[in-house]
């Protein structure tokens, strides 16, 4: 909520310092922290918009934590950070050393690698019921009671201006960007006056068709490039960001943002049918939809809401198909939007975090084939996911602090090589 970081862990519950700054110190919190000029009275914009994914999912781990409940479902609450915090997380607060050690908790994960951590292991396919245990499970029913914790009062934030929608004076031609390279002048952000810089002097060239991979320890400024490069932040900036010589702040955001291709980390599902999820538009007919859906292996979970193979069955469900599809899904359904509209700069951020590794993969291969000639930005937690990229961006506290190959950032043994070896645990 719109609030300080300790309103939106308090949650309205009484403030217990110590056990407070435990539960901060246990969800690697701290080092954030430390970056921030008020430090825990930093107001956090509305829905999370200053701060990471990787620093949301902490923030919303520790208020669960700090409630001190005695039963937990925590839903892949590992997908968000890097290799290192993930551990932290394990030790701190998950195991049985960590502060629900002695808790009930139920964890989703898509890591298998964290299996052989659990005491009993679930595992669902094709949805909600066949489940198979590794060691018997115990049946008990709970009772749960949806309550609502008097909230604190939200404070006040300068809210960022959004830019014009249309500039009459200067629109980009139907097929613009016509190569795909981007270029970053200079370029710092902050999300707002009073707060550190998110970005701060990035200089960057990315040549048309390249592929880049983004890595950085959760809060070090991936999804930060991603949102300025489409001018989600519109104040509090200074530099330029160029794409195919053209400074993109003197187009309107509403002919600008069409251009550009993005899988979020949360994917947006419309209330409404898969058609209309694919094509709230209807710019596109029946048959590209479906060739966008084997493509990403989605029509198996799209037919069986289909009564026939008429195309009037494909709207004739009302229903949200938030409430149907898995987070997984969801971004596949966002990666077949991206696959329709084919676009010369494409950003992934965290596309795959919701995904298990064997679905990743294939996401990547089907990336490489559909977009060979589009520059692409993925930003990822699993280096696997970037690995096979032209060249490889390390970012650390809204610097650039390495960029290389592969192969050149491993044998310079710095930030890069050091996450390979910390993800080892696995990712």
């Amino acid at each position: 909520m719109n609030a300080t970081l300790r309103a939106n862990i308090l949650f309205g519950r009484e403030y217990d310092e110590d056990y407070y700054w435990k539960v901060l110190s246990a969800c690697a919190l701290t080092d954030d922290l430390e970056m921030w000029p008020k430090s825990d009275m930093t107001v956090i914009g509305e829905n999370g918009m200053n701060i990471s994914g990787g620093q949301r999912a902490r923030l919303a781990l520790a208020r669960t934590v700090y409630s001190r409940a005695d039963i937990y479902f925590l839903d892949d609450p590992l997908s968000a950070v890097d290799a290192i915090v993930k551990r932290h997380i394990l030790d701190n607060i998950i195991l049985s050393t960590g502060l629900l050690g002695n808790k009930l908790r139920f964890v989703t994960t898509n890591a298998d690698n964290i299996l052989p951590l659990c005491n009993q292991i679930a595992t669902v396919d094709n949805g909600r019921v066949s489940v198979k245990v590794q060691t018997p499970q115990v049946h008990t029913a709970f009772e749960f009671k949806a309550t609502t914790p008097k909230m604190a009062k939200a404070a006040d934030t300068e809210r960022d201006a959004e830019a014009p929608y249309i500039i009459d004076s200067c629109r980009p031609p139907v097929q613009w960007p016509p190569n795909g390279k981007i270029e970053f002048r200079d370029f710092s952000m902050k999300y707002g006056a009073d707060l550190g810089y998110a970005l701060k002097n990035v200089n960057l060239t990315i040549n048309p068709g390249e592929k880049i991979g983004i890595v950085g320890r959760t809060g070090a400024g991936k999804s930060s490039l991603a949102k300025v490069l489409f001018r989600l932040v519109h104040e509090n900036t200074s530099g330029s960001i160029m794409i195919d010589g053209q400074d993109i702040s003197e187009f309107g955001v509403g002919d600008y943002r069409p251009q550009l291709g993005m899988i979020p980390q949360e994917s947006t599902m419309l209330d409404g049918s898969i058609r209309h999820n694919l094509d709230p538009l209807n710019q596109f007919d029946i048959e590209g939809m479906w060739a966008s859906l084997i493509k990403c292996n989605m029509a198996k979970v799209v037919s069986p809401y289909r009564s026939s193979d008429t195309e009037q069955n494909d709207e004739s469900d009302d229903d949200s198909e938030e409430g149907r599809a898995s987070s997984g899904q969801q971004q596949l359904f966002s990666l077949c939007r991206v696959i329709m509209r084919k676009r010369r700069i494409i950003v992934l951020d965290e596309a795959t975090a919701n995904v298990d590794l064997e679905t990743d993969k294939s996401i990547q291969e089907l990336i490489r084939k559909e977009f060979s000639d589009c520059t692409v930005l993925t930003i990822a937690h699993r280096l696997d996911t970037i690995m096979s990229s032209d060249r490889i961006i390390v970012m650390d506290k809204g610097t650039v602090a390495e960029i290389g190959t592969p192969q050149e950032l491993l044998a310079k043994d710095g930030m890069f090589a050091q996450l390979v070896k910390t993800s080892e645990f696995g990712q």
